[in-house]
């Protein structure tokens, strides 16, 4: 008779490589989120104001920023929550 091996869980009942995908997802979303969400604001302000790119360069720069500043942050988080 073949022995099972219990599969690992974390402490909300997960499977432990469930939890890993999703914190790994959620730390991809963010750092994809801001910059293209803010360039997309950045181009229709200059459309808008019939300006030159200036608008898409500080959606651009404002958005690397705050999701740099989140995906630390979330990730330390993850780190505190222990794994």
């Amino acid at each position: 008779m073949a022995v099972r091996k219990k599969k690992k869980k974390d402490k909300d009942g997960k499977l432990e490589w469930i939890t890993a995908i999703e914190k790994a997802s959620t730390l991809s979303i963010t750092i994809v989120f801001f910059p293209v969400a803010f360039l997309l604001l950045g181009v229709w302000l200059d459309k808008r104001l019939e300006s030159t790119p200036i608008f898409i360069l500080l959606g651009m720069i404002t958005g690397i920023v705050l999701g740099m500043y989140v995906f630390i942050k979330k990730g330390k988080e993850i780190k505190i929550n222990g794994s």
